[in-house]
């Protein structure tokens, strides 16, 4: 079988995951998850071995400049220059071995396979300056997209994709169970005067009724850090997750149901929005 990681392994010069000594379960999952990428596991900074006083003192940190590049003017935390340390290890190696192009990724990386297959169009057909994107990007204002529930990133198809026969799911299929997961709503919240669907749940109610898993919570953790996700955006993650529970008809939660949720929030990841 083909590597699915075949082209990016040619494209780049090396390829890092960052992780910290201490997480030896993330090393396995990424093990497994990123299997068949040329990457090296780069051991990085841990928030635990830092103190600020120390950082100032050594002129590292500077809690003033900290707060002049931040949004809401806040200073940095110690999780956040532990982050930014580990990425200057990457940079010094990328300067010491002379490396031009070189893909960073972290030890909680979640791996799209449509932009995985869409990798070798995407580096053909980009000719955009990074700053003329950003500047596109930026124009999507992050409070408009925090209330919209699903975010869905439409990429160009070539005709030879496009005129292949495959065989899809008929739409009546489709509507019947689109039908029973309207009908297990409509039970569930039959108590809840104007309440139909999942959507509709106020933040309590949401609280008193779904119960997330410790796994499922985990999993919740590192996309809500890493793309600073709002708490509207946290609740519309459970909600679609809910329905997409009820979609197959399973009485919980479980974790492909969350990490498939929290693609649908993809436009609201950090470069997106202003």
């Amino acid at each position: 079988m083909r590597n699915q990681f075949e082209y990016i392994n040619q494209y780049f010069d090396k390829i890092f995951v960052i992780s910290i000594a201490r997480a030896v379960e993330r090393h396995e999952k990424i093990k497994l998850h990123l299997q068949g990428l040329n990457y090296e596991l780069l051991i990085g900074i841990d928030k635990n071995d830092l103190e600020e006083k120390v950082l100032v003192e050594q002129h590292v940190y500077d809690k003033e400049k900290g707060r002049k590049h931040h949004l809401w003017n806040q200073p940095m935390i110690l999780g956040q220059i532990a982050c930014s340390l580990s990425h200057k290890k990457v940079y010094e190696l990328q300067v010491q071995y002379g490396y031009k192009k070189v893909l960073i990724l972290e030890d909680d990386v979640i791996v799209n396979q449509v932009g995985v297959d869409l990798f070798p169009q995407i580096i053909k057909e980009s000719t955009c300056p990074p700053r003329a994107v950003q500047k596109y990007l930026n124009k999507i204002s992050r409070l408009l997209l925090n209330r919209i529930d699903l975010h869905i990133e439409v990429t160009h198809m070539q005709f030879s994709e496009l005129s292949k026969a495959e065989n899809s799911e008929n739409n009546s299929v489709i509507r019947e169970r689109v039908i029973a997961a309207r009908e297990i709503q409509s039970e569930r919240y039959k108590t809840n005067e104007g309440i139909y669907a999942s959507a509709q749940m106020s933040n309590k109610l949401l609280k008193e009724i779904f119960m997330i898993s410790l796994a499922g919570q985990n999993l919740l953790k590192a996309p809500m850090d890493k793309l600073n996700l709002s708490a509207r955006a946290y609740d519309r993650i459970l909600k679609v997750s809910r329905t997409i529970a009820d979609l197959v008809k399973s009485p919980d939660i479980k974790a492909e149901h969350l990490a498939e949720a929290i693609q649908y929030i993809s436009l609201e990841r950090e470069g997106w929005a202003g």
